[in-house]
């Protein structure tokens, strides 16, 4: 179960930092930055 957690909380953290470099990309905000961040 650990792991399995561990494994989420990994993927949210690289969705999230994709999602923060995608923004920095693209001057207009991204509703798909926008909902990875939310």
């Amino acid at each position: 179960m650990t792991t399995k957690v561990g494994a989420v909380f990994f993927l949210n953290r690289k969705m999230a930092h994709e999602a923060c470099a995608l923004k920095e990309k693209t001057p207009h905000s991204s509703p798909r930055a926008v909902f990875f961040l939310e």
